[in-house]
């Protein structure tokens, strides 16, 4: 090495202190500046670093490199570890001088004769090569080891020549989950995915590192080349499943590779990083059972992004004008400059760009042929595609990216009148369509441009469009073919062959979901229904099949090809659909097929939304945003436009997409109807949901909780408290209990005071719905002030939902037991109607267990009857006199619930002072007291049980019990029995019931009533009130 021998003092001979290696937690770590980098040197790690290189050769499809190195002289690899990647591309570059360096010299030492390896650390300021020496400098899996990834960008800018390459593979350490198998993470705590867990550890151990060492530095590669000044940076990602769990043959095999790797590593990986936290050996040892095991869970779908970025290092002048081929790719993208349809390489102004290599004499272009050549020629076939779009919008490959052979390509293609021709010529000039994609447009032009002419027959286009090889993703080749479709100049039967080869690239997933959004947006303007072409049925299954006929025989008949177009690609769609979900299908993709059709609003297209939605519903924002939209455009067409359109749109929507979607959906058109002040719809809208089958998930969503999550149809919540947004929940959990699927809840087992097994086994929507009342009652601002009964009536008035019964439900929820017959009665009668409690209260036939329900409410407003007042006790005494005996039961009513009056009677005991003691009595004006006078409270009661003793429209039985009740209340409330009690009791059961004949059954009674009046009575009036020729009734 030429550079090496004229700086010795600079270089460092393999001695034995630099294989003197450490051994630390049981493995080998390098000597040649310690703790530099923190993983393992051994055989294990080497072994598994081999490993690592050929699954990435699978991974790129066996390129060990992307940049498009001709002849290079002098490669360098850096961090080069076991050398495996330098001595693989020895036989691609036999001519030129490979270095590869690391901080260890375990290499082999049996390698190819351009290949030297030194013990060498890329951080230093000075190398030992002089600026501008390499033609590629390969960079490779350095993330943890760098303190400054751009650092070493700079020093790699500095040593490249003009026109060099610098190639970087890295993976992005943050793990990457599609359909959202993957727990998400928790900055508080440990993840259940532990694989998460020590890749942030990781990171944080290079925080704390001294120096700090750059974990994450994949997806920041571009920016810092371009800051540092390299211009046009490439880059290619791929996938990395954690293990194989992918359904994809070739991502299988890359996760089962993957699966080992990560295996191998996560020893190695975790000891030095994880002792900077202050982890101990056994602690590590722990978590790493974890960590193996997040590896071999097939459940959740996790992979890494692999990053290979490349680019030329390109050197500007002192005028900063640019070199040729980054001019060349700004001129292109001028919108308004005709050199973005110019076809042929631009040839460079030397006096503008600077000196460049002499171009290769190129053949002279035979002419094209003028309008007068090609008038005769028939345009049934196919239109220029100049006329279907401006050049300056056609995504010609040098707009994307720069094409090395796209001349040689061009001139060659002339000669090709076939498929067969193009693959072999493609073959001899090794080029790669799948990694430079803009080679596959020039061919598809080249065919296009063919049938134009009438040169080839539409077959050759078709086969082309249909080779996997020749065209590929990202060449945007069938938005130019839906563009033909559209076309009414295209003939019939080739409009429908060329529809055809888009379903069948949409059958085989060969078309990428930007591609597929552009063909779905050009399809809209579809004049007339395309024909399928012969043989479409046989290709899209059974299911897709029946589904296809129905749906084509309803769209021919009413000529909308739009919308049979679109159910076609979902029929496509169908035949790769894994459990229902159209995966293939990005964000973009769904969110441009959607809003193509809320545009069109046609009736015939809901089943169509529903479909498309319901292959998306892995795709949570686009659902949660466009379902709700969709639902209440539904609920607001008139009934026989509804019934046409699609009779359960919504309900059948509901069930197909995921639990959480579904939550968000409903909660958004519940609250956008009440808000909007649609309440004629809610009861459509309750109609729908109670017709959900899937309730046993739909409650399990943590979204009915998390009020703090905005729904994306409501932009504003302004007018809604939490109270209310809690309500309509619960209003919605109601109508999904009535589904048949829940069963009414007072059907249902003691759950939540049953035993432990039946707790387990309660079901979602009751554990929900529980918590979902909860919360209700701490947002409430009059909590403790007002029953919950009469909180949920005021707010769902307030909000004019319909009447459902949710307050039966919110009652079961908290007394955890199944209010009776009786009381479900009494709520749905005050749901449905404008009675309150009062009106409740005033029902004779209300049951007692009823009132006993809503005893606080009924205390409430009984508190405010004042019956001290004059009015009150003129309206009793009347009542009492001429009212029926269920009448005079209510009086007792309000007696029984009247706390304030019991307070009373119970400080009756207290004597009033005789004004001949002259005491000082302490005033107190009504209006202040909390309670009425004792002794007014005693002779209100003493009074009514006069005169019900005498009430002419009770039978002598009748009163007797209902003065007997008034007995039984005084000594309840502990106030004093006053002979006028007793006399009342004697008056009615037994002088009414002895002169009238009736009411006394036994002498038990008479003993009683005789027993009291003892108690009351002098032995005169007692031995006077007895009679002993009274004979007693059998």
């Amino acid at each position: 090495m030429a550079q090496g021998s004229t700086r010795e003092d600079e270089t460092q001979s393999l001695t034995a202190s630099v294989t003197d290696y450490p051994m630390e937690h049981g493995r080998r770590y390098h000597r040649y500046h310690e703790g530099s980098y923190l993983y393992p040197n051994d055989e294990q790690e080497l072994d598994r670093m081999d490993l690592q290189h050929h699954m990435l050769k699978i991974v790129n499809h066996g390129r060990l490199h992307f940049a498009p190195v001709q002849c290079a002289k002098r490669i360098l690899d850096i961090g080069t570890g076991s050398g495996i990647w330098p001595i693989e591309i020895a036989s691609e570059f036999p001519e030129a001088e490979i270095i590869g360096t690391d901080l260890s010299p375990v290499q082999p030492l049996e390698v190819p004769e351009n290949v030297h390896f030194l013990v060498d650390d890329a951080t230093e300021e000075d190398w030992l090569w002089d600026p501008n020496h390499f033609d590629l400098i390969h960079t490779g899996h350095l993330m943890g080891s760098l303190p400054s990834y751009k650092d070493l960008l700079k020093k790699i800018h500095k040593h490249l020549k003009p026109g060099g390459y610098v190639e970087c593979h890295e993976f992005d350490s943050r793990l990457k989950c599609d359909d959202g198998t993957m727990p998400p993470e928790d900055p508080d705590k440990f993840s259940d995915y532990a694989l998460q867990d020590l890749l942030d550890l990781q990171h944080r151990s290079g925080q704390v590192s001294d120096p700090p060492r750059q974990f994450r530095v994949a997806h920041r590669l571009a920016r810092w080349m371009r800051e540092i000044g390299f211009e046009d940076v490439q880059e290619h990602r791929s996938m990395v499943p954690v293990n194989p769990w992918s359904s994809d043959p070739h991502l299988k095999k890359i996760g089962a590779w993957s699966e080992t790797n990560l295996l191998e590593a996560c020893a190695g990986w975790s000891y030095k990083p994880l002792a900077l936290l202050g982890w101990s050996k056994p602690e590590i040892e722990v978590f790493l059972v974890d960590v193996r095991k997040s590896i071999q869970n097939r459940n959740v779908h996790a992979y890494f992004e692999f990053y290979a970025r490349f680019v030329q290092s390109q050197r500007r002048h002192a005028s900063r004008v640019p070199g040729p081929l980054e001019a060349r790719r700004r001129l292109a993208k001028r919108k308004n400059c005709g050199l973005a349809a110019v076809k042929s390489p631009m040839v460079t102004d030397p006096t503008l760009f600077g000196p460049e290599p002499e171009p290769e004499p190129e053949p002279e272009p035979e002419p094209e042929p003028s309008r007068h050549d090609v008038g005769d020629i028939d345009t049934g076939v196919l239109v220029d595609s100049a006329d279907l779009s401006e050049p300056s919008s056609r995504p010609h490959s040098n707009e994307t990216q720069i094409l090395p052979s796209e001349h040689i390509l061009r001139q060659r293609l002339d000669n090709c009148a076939s498929v067969e021709a193009v693959t072999q010529l493609v073959r001899e000039i090794e080029l790669d369509l799948r990694q430079e994609p803009g080679y596959s447009r020039l061919i598809f032009d080249h065919f296009c441009s063919r049938v134009r002419l009438s040169e080839s027959s539409i077959s050759d286009l078709l086969l082309f469009l249909d080779d996997p090889m020749l065209n590929t993703p990202g060449a945007r080749n069938f938005p130019i073919v839906a563009k033909y479709v559209i076309d009414t100049a295209t003939g019939s039967e080739e409009r429908a062959k060329l529809f055809g080869s888009i379903l069948n690239a949409v059958r085989l997933g060969r078309i990428i979901p930007s591609e597929l959004s552009e063909v779905i947006e050009t399809l809209q303007m579809l004049p007339d229904v395309v024909a399928p072409e012969a043989g479409e049925l046989k290709k899209v299954g059974e299911l897709a099949e029946t589904h296809y006929k129905m749906d084509s025989k309803r769209h021919c008949n009413s000529g909308n090809g739009v919308l049979d177009a679109y159910e076609r690609i979902c029929s496509a769609l169908d035949t790769t659909a894994t459990n229902g979900k159209y995966l293939s299908l990005d964000e973009g993709t769904v969110n441009t097929w959607l809003r193509i059709l809320w545009q069109r609003n046609i009736r015939d297209e809901y089943r169509l939304v529903r479909r498309v939605l319901s292959g998306a519903r892995h795709l949570h924002l686009v659902c949660c945003s466009w379902t709700p939209r969709f639902i209440m455009r539904w609920l607001g067409l008139p009934v026989e436009h509804r019934v046409e359109a699609d009779s359960f749109f919504a309900t059948d929507l509901l069930q197909a997409l995921r639990m959480d979607t579904a939550a968000a959906s409903i909660i958004s058109v519940t609250e956008f109807l009440v808000l909007s002040r649609k309440q004629h719809l809610l009861q459509l809208w309750h109609d729908c949901l109670s017709s959900v089958t899937s309730v046993k998930n739909i409650p399990r969503s943590g979204v009915w909780v998390d009020i703090r999550s905005e729904i994306p149809a409501t932009t504003s919540h302004s007018g809604m408290s939490v109270a209310h947004r809690f309500v309509l929940r619960l209003w919605v959990f109601r109508a999904l209990n009535l589904s048949s699927a829940a069963g009414p809840v007072w059907k249902r087992k003691a759950y939540q005071t049953g035993s432990l097994t039946l707790r387990s086994s309660m079901p979602a929507i009751d554990k929900w719905g529980a918590r979902l009342l909860s919360l209700y009652q701490i947002s409430r601002n009059d909590y403790g002030k007002k029953d919950l009964i009469t909180s949920l009536r005021e707010d769902s008035r307030a909000l004019g939902l319909p009447s459902n019964g949710f307050t039966i439900m919110a009652l079961a929820f908290q007394n955890k037991n199944a209010p009776n017959k009786t009381t479900r009665e009494a709520l749905k009668m005050m749901e449905a109607s404008e009675a309150s409690f009062k009106d409740l209260f005033r029902d004779y036939e209300t049951d007692h267990n009823v009132l006993l329900q809503f005893g606080p409410a009924f205390a409430k407003f009984v508190r405010e009857i004042d019956i001290e007042s004059p009015d009150f006790l003129e309206r009793a005494l009347n009542l009492c006199r001429t009212g029926k005996r269920s009448e005079v039961r209510l009086l007792l009513r309000i007696l029984d619930w009247h706390v304030p009056l019991k307070i009373a009677l119970s400080k009756s005991w207290e004597p009033v002072p005789d004004p001949s003691q002259l005491a000082l009595v302490l005033y107190q004006p009504r209006d202040s007291r909390t309670h009425p006078d004792p002794h007014a409270a005693l002779n209100l009661i003493n009074t009514l049980a006069v005169v019900l003793s005498c009430s002419q429209y009770l039978t002598p039985r009748q009163s007797y019990r209902l003065i007997y009740w008034l007995y039984v209340y005084l000594m309840d409330h502990q106030a004093p029995v006053q002979p006028v009690i007793v006399r009342s009791m004697y008056h009615a059961g037994v002088v009414r019931a002895r002169r009238e004949g009736r009411g006394m059954y036994c002498p038990t009674q008479h003993k009683f009533i005789m027993s009291k009046v003892k108690e009351v009575e002098s032995p005169e009036i007692v031995r006077a009130l007895a009679d002993p020729d009274f004979t007693w009734r059998t």
